[in-house]
């Protein structure tokens, strides 16, 4: 997962000038959501395939790989600013029907 996460950050650096000095965090890349999404798209070949409103306001969206191979979860605050949340890899998605039980059990 670091790995994909420094994969990312240097990818997508130079167009939000994040400082070397900066610790690899994907908060730190911060932009207009489009221009975000563009970026995972020409990167990763990830676009949106979920998205939820939390109770401040914000959009958060998750961007996947079609193959799972990598995934990114990114907020857009009511402000208008997007950020990158967290990034990995192996992505799966649930099938529409999980059982309570079954979510529980794995943990």
């Amino acid at each position: 997962m670091r790995t994909t996460l420094l994969r990312l950050v240097v990818a997508v650096a130079p167009l939000f000038a994040v400082s070397a000095a900066h610790a690899v965090d994907p908060s730190d890349v911060c932009d207009k959501r489009q221009v975000l999404l563009q970026t995972l798209e020409a990167q990763y070949g990830e676009v949106e395939v979920g998205f939820g409103v939390t109770v401040d306001g914000a959009l958060l969206e998750l961007a996947t790989a079609k193959d799972g191979a990598t995934w990114t979860l990114m907020r857009t605050m009511p402000s208008g600013q997007s950020c990158l949340v967290a990034a990995g890899e192996k992505w799966a998605s649930r099938p529409e029907k999980v059982k309570q039980a079954d979510v529980v059990d794995r943990f």
